[in-house]
C-alpha cells in the first residue's frame, strides 16, 4: 500500500517564526521569555514573604493568561574535565598539581554520585484575537465526503493582525518585566534565532549534539539543520 508520508510542519501548531514571536495556527501568537533563576533556601524568612507576596501580587494582577515552562536537561561535562587535566598538565608547581588532581577527583565522583542538571525557566506569553472565516460554508460541509477534492490551504497572517500583537506584546513584556524585578528577576525576550534553537533542542532531544543550526533564517525553503560532519 502506497501512501504519501506528511511533512512534519503539519502536525506543528508553529507557523512562522517571525519578529521574536512564535506565530501559529489561528492565528494565534507567543511571545516567549526567559527568566533567571531564584535560590529561594537562601533567602531570609521575611526576604521569603516578600517574595511570595510579590508573585501573588503579580499573578493577581495579569489580565490574559501565561504558561510557565522549566526545561530541565542532564550536563555532560566531559569537556570541562579534559580542560582541567590539559591545565593540570602545565601548572608551574607540584602543590599545584595537586591541587588540581584533588579537584578533578572530587568533580569526578560528584558527577558518578549525582545527575548534573541544567534546567532554564521561560514564561509563555499568548495573544489572539477574533478572525472571520470567509470559507465556503458548503465547502466546509461536504469536505469529509471521499470524492471531494480538497483544496491545499495556506495559512497566512494579517499584517494588520501582526502589528496588534507585537504592541500588544511590548506591554506586557515590560509589564511583566516590572513584577519580576520585584522579584529579584530578570527576564530576556527570545529572538527568532534562539526560539528555533529551543525547539530544535526540545524535538531532538537526542540529536541536537549531533546537528547545527544554520544561522540565517530565510523561511522554511530551506533546512533549518544540516550535519554536524567535515
Amino acid at each position: 500500500m502506497l501512501f504519501n508520508p506528511s511533512p512534519t510542519q503539519q502536525f506543528l501548531d508553529i507557523l512562522d517564526i517571525r519578529h521574536d514571536l512564535l506565530i501559529l495556527k489561528g492565528p494565534r501568537f507567543c511571545m516567549v521569555l526567559e527568566a533567571s533563576a531564584l535560590n529561594f533556601d537562601l533567602l531570609s524568612e521575611r526576604e521569603q514573604d516578600a517574595s511570595i507576596y510579590a508573585y501573588a501580587n503579580f499573578v493577581n494582577s495579569l489580565a490574559y493568561p501565561i504558561q510557565v515552562v522549566i526545561k530541565t536537561r542532564q550536563v555532560n561535562i566531559d569537556n570541562y574535565l579534559k580542560f582541567l587535566e590539559e591545565h593540570e598538565k602545565i601548572q608551574p608547581s607540584e602543590a599545584l598539581r595537586s591541587q588540581m588532581r584533588a579537584y578533578l577527583k572530587f568533580i569526578r565522583q560528584l558527577v558518578i554520585e549525582n545527575v548534573i542538571l541544567y534546567k532554564r525557566f521561560f514564561v509563555v506569553v499568548p495573544f489572539q484575537t477574533t478572525t472571520i472565516s470567509h470559507k465556503d460554508p458548503l465547502e466546509t460541509l461536504f469536505s469529509f465526503l471521499p470524492f471531494v477534492k480538497k483544496k491545499p490551504t495556506i495559512e497566512t497572517v494579517d499584517p494588520d493582525i501582526l502589528n496588534q500583537a507585537k504592541q500588544k506584546f511590548e506591554e506586557r513584556q515590560q509589564e511583566i518585566a516590572w513584577h519580576f524585578r520585584r522579584l529579584g528577576i530578570e527576564i530576556k525576550r527570545l529572538n527568532n534565532q534562539e526560539l528555533v534553537q529551543l525547539f530544535f533542542e526540545i524535538y531532538n532531544p537526542q540529536t541536537e549534539k549531533g546537528q547545527a543550526i544554520i544561522e540565517d533564517l530565510e523561511g522554511h525553503f530551506t533546512p533549518l539543520v544540516k550535519p554536524a560532519v567535515s
